[in-house]
């Protein structure tokens, strides 16, 4: 009884590890429509909700970021400037592993393509 307690102790303990599993620098790299993006994703995961801004390789995009995780389910999105037209970049994608995901990021509906991204 007493090892069963524990065991529900550790298994209880690991959820909030667990929840901000995301926090950190993430190096994302894709393409929308043919054209290759580059950012450093700093994000901050509490409980199920995203925060942290994104800045893109060439530093033009410099971004406060929301989103959030539903079990390996990861979406985050957010607005930038192209030309004068106010866009939002959406990423939505799967975790592979404490420090890996992929999927496919949308740009208005109107442009995308696959990225990946790794934790530094």
């Amino acid at each position: 009884m007493k090892q069963l307690r524990i065991l529900m102790l550790l298994t209880l303990a690991g959820g909030p590890i667990l929840a901000a599993g995301l926090t950190g620098d993430w190096k994302v790299d894709g393409d929308v429509s043919g054209n290759q993006v580059a950012f450093v994703c700093s994000l901050k995961q509490e409980d199920a909700k995203l925060s942290g801004k994104c800045v893109s390789g060439t530093g033009s995009i410099d971004s406060a970021v929301t989103g959030k995780v539903d079990g390996k389910n990861v979406t985050f999105q957010f607005d930038f400037d192209y030309n004068g037209m106010a866009l939002t970049m959406a990423f939505a994608g799967t975790l592979e592993s404490d420090a890996a995901m992929k999927g496919n990021i949308d740009v208005m509906g109107a442009a995308g393509g696959p990225f990946t991204a790794v934790k530094k």
